[in-house]
């Protein structure tokens, strides 16, 4: 119509005048109501409304309460270190509100709180450069700065091996602490310097580094270092003895071992194992070889030497080893030019084949004051020898056909093992003793010592020894049938026989259990 046009309605033209007409005589639309979600509300119950507006106050309700959460939320500490430092603070609140501690007045600091923070803040710097030696460096030689004992070379920093380094290097051994009862300051602080300083002076000594020489080594380095320094601060008679060093934890000192890439770890028998150091030959003496390669005038001079000696002279160390150091540090004659290890091997075949050196009461002395030689003196005139202990009850000693029918009962009543029964050799004359009530006696049967009396013609038919780790054990041999009876013919001197054959419980034609009473 603004264009003064004719326009179609309804298939008609119409005029504009027309149009306009036609638009006002149409009638106009009815009144809008409400909106539609509110119009079901005006047809439902008044106990259904409510109903509805309490489920919506409840919704209002948790939302206001999950957003005041969110807010205290945000307001706590996000690191777990604050948390707990929060939480200490709330102890320690409801402590001295219970024990009514005061609290310290304004303007004083609040006790500082043993944590382990505050341990590594109070460390020495000697110490702190310790533990922070203990961290994986980025250098590709992995070695350890900040103190120049700590300059070793290590392998590269795992997680796997992260935390044995640490305490390594810190000195921590928790574990065995525990089962030994003692803490930390009970163990002598260890460095990797003195680790890799001992097996170097067991190498030069010809001694192959086994972990217990290595404890010792160390010990004993530590008394020198500590002797050295009070004789230079004005005490010249003043001497560390090893006994006054503190003791060395044998797990802290392996992983030392395993961590020091210098070295290699081998085990041996046992719990037993060894310290090499990489690239260097091993040339050590075997201290416990048969081989005799010693100049017989050597023999003859340690002879002369040891059969001289009288008093407290004549006690020497028992050990192989103790025993070395102390005749090399006497410097004698005969031992001139011969490393530590070859002493040691020394001494070995002095006590096992030259008889020159014996052992009583644990000391090794002079043959001729040994328990040894008064065994053969004995063992020449088939008596036995005389007991001291008052603990060990006084018995009669088992003639030859005694011992070998106790000993057929101790193996019928032994555990087998596999095809073969068989005793463990320190526990035969104890059960002998217990059993039957006799005194198995090697010095009575013309042997100085058991392992002789077992191994002869005596007992062949009956039994052979056999080493089994570091135990020695009695074998029964397999024999045919009719054994015991064999045995029980045997005919033996009655001069020999210094009690009757009743006073065996078999003799009396009593059980071995008739004879302990129904054991």
């Amino acid at each position: 119509t603004m264009f003064g046009s004719a326009v179609p309605f309804r298939g008609l033209s119409l005029s504009p005048s027309h149009a306009m007409s036609v638009s006002r005589a149409a009638p106009k639309p009815a009144a809008r109501g409400p909106p539609c979600w509110l119009r079901p509300l005006q047809h439902l119950p008044q106990a259904q409304h409510q109903q509805q507006q309490h489920a919506r106050e409840q919704q209002v309700q948790l939302e206001t309460e999950a957003c005041q959460a969110q807010k205290c939320q945000q307001q706590q500490p996000r690191h777990r270190h604050q948390r707990q430092q929060q939480q200490q603070q709330q102890q320690e609140q409801q402590r001295r509100s219970a024990n009514k501690i005061p609290q310290p007045p304004h303007g004083e600091a609040e006790p500082t709180r043993v944590t382990t923070a505050n341990k590594i803040a109070k460390l020495s710097p000697s110490d702190a450069n310790a533990r922070t030696a203990a961290a994986p460096t980025k250098a590709s030689s992995a070695t350890l700065q900040g103190h120049p004992e700590h300059d070793v070379q290590r392998r590269p920093t795992t997680k796997g091996n992260q935390s044995k380094q640490q305490d390594a290097v810190s000195g921590k051994s928790s574990g065995s602490r525990k089962k030994a009862g003692g803490s930390k300051s009970d163990y002598l602080r260890l460095q990797l310097a003195d680790v890799l300083a001992a097996v170097q002076s067991l190498y030069a000594d010809k001694l192959k580094p086994f972990g217990r020489i290595l404890l010792k080594r160390i010990r004993e380095r530590n008394a020198a270092a500590k002797t050295a320094a009070a004789r230079a601060n004005g005490c010249p008679g003043t001497v560390v003895n090893t006994d006054d060093v503190p003791l060395l934890d044998p797990r802290y000192l392996r992983r030392v071992c395993d961590t020091c890439v210098q070295l290699q770890v081998e085990p041996e028998d046992g719990k037993e194992y060894s310290v090499y150091l990489l690239g260097q030959p091993r040339n050590f003496i075997d201290v416990s070889s048969p081989v005799d390669c010693y100049p017989p005038y050597l023999w003859h001079e340690a002879s002369e030497y040891f059969a001289g000696l009288h008093g407290e002279d004549m006690l020497l160390p028992g050990g192989r080893y103790a025993c070395a150091q102390l005749l090399a540090e006497k410097r004698l004659p005969f031992l001139a030019g011969y490393s530590l290890g070859a002493v040691c091997h020394i001494v070995h075949l002095a006590v096992s084949q030259r008889r020159i050196l014996g052992y009583i009461e644990g000391n090794m002395v002079p043959f001729g004051r040994s328990a040894g030689r008064v065994k053969e003196q004995c063992a020449a005139s088939q008596q036995p020898v005389v007991c001291n202990n008052p603990a060990i009850p006084e018995a009669p000693p088992a003639t030859l056909q005694e011992a070998r029918r106790g000993l057929l009962e101790l193996f019928d009543s032994a555990e087998p093992s596999g095809r073969h029964r068989r005793i463990n050799l320190s526990n035969v004359k104890r059960l002998f003793r217990s059993r039957f009530g006799l005194s198995l006696s090697e010095t009575a049967l013309g042997h100085s010592s058991l392992h002789e009396l077992l191994e002869g013609s005596q007992f062949a038919d009956l039994c052979y020894l056999e080493l089994h780790g570091k135990s020695q054990y009695v074998i029964q041999r397999t024999q045919e049938a009719g054994l015991a009876e064999q045995v029980a013919c045997v005919d033996e001197p009655a001069a020999a026989r210094s009690q009757p054959a009743a006073t065996h419980p078999r003799a009396r034609g009593m059980s071995p259990a008739e004879a302990v009473g129904g054991e």
